[in-house]
């Protein structure tokens, strides 16, 4: 008599359990987990009756799973205060320098890693942040390079809007951008022509320098506004960059 007792309370409560905690977890609020527990323990002792342990410790196990998949990066998770300095003469040893340490640490040759952006040019101004650039065969980038870069103190920020490139950062004494794009393809090449550019031609160095300050002031020192308001003196900088 209890067990058909409970497979109708069941029935009858499941909505009041499932629908708060898909809300909590939709919204995203900090209280999520909180909402999910105190929504999932009551439901646990209803699978108990309807399915034994063994299907309550599956069920346990499928939630786990989910629970513990990390959750996408946040616009406010990749923004930041910048600033823009004179060059500094001593950005390509700090280059060289954490090149050494993921080629020892990840078993990577060193031609699988380029310095790019504003710090790889001489006499640019530039945020005081080393942009690297990673090629890999074929992407997504395996679990394991990601997990060795979390264990070098990388934080993985997924793709960040930018399709083709997975971007994960240092901050430290030396603050260091990790761009992990396909070796040769559409960012490597590109990455790679605009710094040619930029450091053959003293042209567009000033138009960028330009650009770049131009930028600040109207985007304010954030990172992803300033990103936004030089978009298009990038651009047209690419542009030429690749009809030569």
């Amino acid at each position: 008599m209890l067990l058909p007792v409970a497979v109708l309370l069941a029935l009858a409560c499941l909505p009041f359990f499932l629908l708060p905690t898909t809300l909590a977890f939709l919204d995203g609020k900090r209280t999520r987990w909180l909402v999910a527990l105190c929504n999932l323990l009551p439901l646990a002792g209803f699978a108990m009756h309807l399915i034994g342990a063994a299907g309550a410790l599956i069920a346990w196990l499928v939630v786990l799973h989910f629970a513990l998949r990390p959750t996408p990066p946040t616009a406010a998770d990749l923004d930041e205060d910048i600033e823009l300095l004179p060059y500094d003469p001593h950005w390509p040893g700090s280059f060289a320098a954490e090149r050494a340490r993921l080629v020892a640490g990840l078993g990577l040759s060193r031609e699988a890693i380029e310095h790019i952006g504003s710090t790889a040019v001489p006499g640019l101004a530039a945020k005081p942040v080393v942009d690297m650039m990673l090629g890999v065969p074929a992407l997504p980038p395996t679990r394991d390079l990601l997990s060795r870069l979390g264990i070098l103190g990388y934080q993985n920020l997924g793709e960040a809007d930018v399709p083709g490139r997975w971007y994960l950062r240092l901050r430290g004494e030396q603050a260091v951008n990790l761009h992990v794009v396909e070796r040769g393809g559409t960012h490597w090449t590109n990455n790679l022509a605009l710094r040619e550019l930029l450091r053959r031609d003293p042209d567009a160095r000033e138009r960028y320098a330009r650009g770049k300050q131009a930028a600040l002031e109207t985007g304010g020192p954030r990172l992803l506004a300033y990103s936004a308001a030089k978009a298009p003196v990038v651009n047209e900088l690419l542009a030429a960059a690749q009809a030569r």
